[in-house]
């Protein structure tokens, strides 16, 4: 049973820069995107086309996530911020979240794009 992500639930899947296949499921933007962060919600096919081209990912020790921005301007912000979580119930990474951002948060780095 682990591991069932029915394909109707799913929106898109992508390769992030690990080679990880990451999910973002039709429920997140229903319920959490299009009511917290409504202009983001147009940004769903640059987030699918850009997942593997981050330009640095963060650590976020406290939601057990990993914060990926992207340099994708969204809502007046510079930079899009979208966090990835892994459920280990289903075997899967998901998107849990994604916002624009004005400045790359503070954290450990797991990878930084070189210039």
């Amino acid at each position: 049973m682990k591991g069932i992500i029915r394909k109707r639930d799913v929106a898109f899947s992508a390769k992030d820069r690990n080679g990880r296949e990451v999910f973002l499921l039709k429920s997140t933007i229903k319920n959490h995107v299009a009511r917290f962060h409504f202009d983001e919600v147009l940004l769903v096919d640059s987030i699918k086309r850009e997942l593997s081209n981050p330009i640095a990912v963060i650590e976020n020790p406290g939601a057990k996530s990993e914060q990926a921005i992207y340099d994708i301007p969204s809502g007046g912000h510079k930079y899009l911020q979208v966090n990835v979580k892994r459920r280990w119930l289903l075997g899967k990474d998901l998107i849990v979240t994604f916002y624009g951002v004005d400045e790359i948060p503070k954290g450990r780095n797991l990878w930084k794009r070189e210039k």
